[in-house]
């Protein structure tokens, strides 16, 4: 892209995937790729993927990390490239839809694939022959199919993987085949990835829109019989200016992220309209007076149902005070915000009323204010993942101990910001204004096989050796 050879994003969720079925949890839950990974001209890219025990759901955290090593045997730091959870696949239903089976699908329009990479191309897309799979397409309403197939010079080489990174990338490429925009955008947000057979060379797929920048995926076997599923992939665009192609660019990539004053509108809104979910903690308004508190989301709904008064946002504290003690506090943490965030996701109810999950010393703001709540750091990552599905839904705010940072609470999310930290009573949002240097790994991951070259070497180890079903 641009002069910049990325590893896509594909092949990040295939070893994901493969490292899950090695410990019975396959499918993606959830992936959000934090930056891409830029391969050198010389050189290669180590992998290891590190698997966490399994939650009380039977979720396992997944982390990806890399590093670069160069042709004199020089390594560099790990660096975080992706993290999410893993989760048991649930059984693959049997049927094959008619959009499969009948095909091309009664009542869709051929769309031309004629010259379709070159078009690519000219939005700063640039796939060499092995990741150039669309063969036809066809669309119906917002729906896309098409088929697409792995080159004659690779298809040796699928029985290696679950479903080859360079057949599940050109799945995705049907994305663009009818896309007005001239964005260059690049997968971000990974849900539901379940696969359901191995060893495909070809595919039937059917693209379908999910939300703002979010699509659906199916896809099938020739016959129609199931290979995978995309539940919710989320976008973002990528410029020509994000990717230096310089060694530097490939060695820093992993951009820091600064917070930059945000200034609330001159008419704040008061505390009163504020209302605390579970726990109060120890949460005064601007006057010191106590939020009014609810329980249970149940509390809450059917008390503003009966005053016709619904509160202008609803507080979510990250940490209960009786989980202070507990060892197993991120997991505990996690958990309690996991489950209130899905309730009130699923809760027609609370439909225009935001979320504000709230954290205290989970975020650098800078040099002189590091992080100190581990997990709060962990919240955030959660609820971002869940903001790129539901925006507007839920916000993210950490705040010090300072009691200015709490009366500036109500103006601060006025702000219509997604995520503030109030150090001190000021508001700020984060941006990224360019890359900073790779950061040590804070965990051990689990090695991986194999790496990445700049001429796309896969991982080595076969783990299949022949199309089967799951």
């Amino acid at each position: 892209m641009s002069g910049t050879v990325i590893v896509p994003g594909t092949a990040l969720v295939e070893s994901v995937i493969r490292a899950g079925d090695a410990l019975g949890c396959g499918q993606v839950d959830e992936l959000t790729l934090q930056a891409p990974v830029v391969l050198r001209e010389r050189g290669e890219v180590q992998v290891q993927i590190a698997v966490g025990e399994p939650d009380g759901s039977g979720r396992r955290p997944v982390s990806v990390h890399t590093r670069t090593t160069g042709p004199d045997g020089g390594e560099e730091l790990w660096t975080l490239r992706a993290r999410g959870s893993l989760t048991e696949p649930g059984v693959p239903g049997v049927e094959r839809p008619e959009d499969f089976t009948v095909w091309p699908p009664r009542g869709a329009t051929t769309v031309a694939a004629d010259g379709f990479y070159d078009f690519l191309a000219g939005r700063g897309y640039e796939f060499g022959p092995v990741f150039r799979g669309v063969r036809a397409a066809w669309s119906r309403g917002d729906d896309v199919f098409a088929e697409v197939v792995l080159p004659e010079q690779v298809r040796g080489d699928a029985g290696r993987f679950g479903i080859h990174p360079a057949l599940l990338d050109a799945a995705l490429h049907a994305a663009n085949l009818t896309s007005g925009g001239d964005r260059t955008v690049v997968p971000f947000a990974w849900s539901g990835v379940s696969l359901h057979a191995t060893g495909a060379t070809a595919l039937r797929v059917r693209v379908s829109p999910a939300g703002p920048d979010t699509i659906t995926v199916h896809m099938t076997d020739p016959t129609g019989a199931p290979v995978a599923v995309i539940e919710s992939l989320a976008v973002r665009e990528i410029t020509a200016e994000t990717l230096d192609p310089s060694a530097r660019a490939a060695r820093d990539w992993l951009f820091r992220l600064d917070w930059t004053p945000v200034t609330p509108p001159v008419s704040a809104p008061a505390a009163a309209g504020l209302a605390i979910l579970g726990t109060p903690a120890d949460a005064p308004d601007g006057s010191g007076t106590p939020l009014p508190a609810f329980g249970t989301l149940a509390e809450l709904t059917e008390h503003h149902a009966a005053t016709g008064r619904p509160p202008g946002a609803v507080l979510l504290f990250a940490r209960e005070p009786e989980a202070a003690d507990d060892p197993d506090v991120p997991d505990t943490v996690l958990d309690h915000v996991l489950a209130t965030v899905q309730d009130w996701l699923a809760d027609d109810r609370t439909d225009g009323t935001p979320l504000v999950v709230v954290t205290r010393g989970a975020v650098a703001t800078g040099p002189g204010d590091p992080a100190h709540d581990l997990p709060g750091a962990a919240v955030w990552g959660l609820v971002r993942s869940a903001q790129t599905q539901h925006p507007g839904r839920l916000v993210l705010v950490d705040l010090d101990v300072h009691d200015d940072s709490w009366r500036a609470l109500p103006a601060a999310l006025a702000t219509g910001e997604p995520q503030l930290a109030i150090r001190q009573g000021k508001s700020y949002a984060p941006a990224w204004p360019g890359p900073a240097p790779a950061t040590r790994s804070p965990c051990r991951p689990v090695p991986a096989p194999g790496g990445w070259t700049s001429r796309g070497r896969a991982p080595s180890t076969s783990w299949n050796s022949s199309p089967a079903p799951r």
